[in-house]
């Protein structure tokens, strides 16, 4: 059974610019140099000890701001502060989630 997806003008101008902008960002990624030596083959043990740091020191930063966030919106106007505890929230989660589990 072949199927077919005619795409209305709006949509293949939409897949058009999804398709350049994800070419640019492997472009970009493959420039980082981290990346480019997994893709050679050259990652070692001290490119994943640093790449681990730089992760634990980023997901402290998050549940520290989550944190902030948390504690700034108290005086916070009602209509925003439900979106900015939201965003909070929404740090909290993906904290916990990351968290190692003992």
């Amino acid at each position: 059974m072949n199927m077919t997806l005619a795409l209305s003008e709006l949509g293949q101008s939409t897949l058009r610019q999804l398709t350049r902008a994800w070419f640019a960002f492997e472009r970009r990624l493959a420039l980082v140099p981290i990346v480019r030596r997994l893709d050679l083959g050259s990652f070692t043990l001290t490119d994943y000890q640093t790449c681990c740091c730089i992760c634990v020191r980023r997901w402290l930063k998050a549940l520290d701001g989550s944190v902030a966030v948390h504690r700034a919106s108290t005086g916070t106007h009602s209509d925003i502060r439900s979106v900015v505890l939201g965003h909070a929230t929404t740090n909290t989660a993906i904290s916990k989630f990351l968290s190692p589990t003992t």
